[in-house]
């Protein structure tokens, strides 16, 4: 038996229900530091609120997302668990992301991640929760996601080697 039979299989699609899984899983984890930021300021919240949306879909879809094969698939909008409908605002580059292109997308989820600890240090509960629900978004897209992603060039994609080499044939993307 390969080592590809005793694999999950590769996810080749995503449907609408993964979408809203993965934004509610994401909301959880954006809620404790939205309200520790709005208990104190309506100003810097609207300023968070900015930030991440900026970060998911102007900054992660153009340095990240547009090296995916899910953002490469016909039509104008993404289909894919975090962007379901989201209009395809640059084009797609097919080939894995730049060290630059990494970068730039880890220091926009630093920024997120970190821009509510102010806040969050004077509310203990929700600086909890807050991590905890990072934590928890991490394991959940490491277990469910990571291992059986086709986005091969994702510094956390988790597929074997042979899963990898014996799809990208059977797609005809290597000789």
């Amino acid at each position: 038996m390969s080592t590809s039979d005793s694999q999950i299989p590769l996810k080749t699609e995503h449907e609408f229900k993964d979408f809203l899984y993965w934004n509610f899983i994401t909301l959880v984890l954006l809620f404790p530091a939205a309200l520790a930021i709005g208990m104190r300021s309506t100003g810097w919240l609207l300023v968070y609120i900015f930030l991440v949306a900026f970060h998911f879909y102007v900054l992660e879809q153009r340095f990240f997302c547009t090296h995916c094969p899910y953002y490469a698939r016909e039509g104008k909008c993404v289909n894919c668990m975090m962007n379901w409908g989201c209009p395809k605002y640059f084009k797609p580059r097919p080939y894995p992301p730049s060290r630059f292109d990494i970068a730039i997308t880890s220091l926009g989820f630093i920024i997120v991640i970190f821009f509510p600890l102010p806040w969050l240090l004077k509310e203990p509960f929700l600086l909890g929760a807050y991590f905890v629900a990072i934590v928890f978004f991490l394991l959940t897209v490491r277990r469910y996601e990571c291992g059986r992603c086709v986005y091969f060039g994702c510094p956390f994609n988790r597929v074997p080697d042979d899963v990898k080499k014996e799809f990208e044939e059977s797609e005809g993307r290597v000789e």
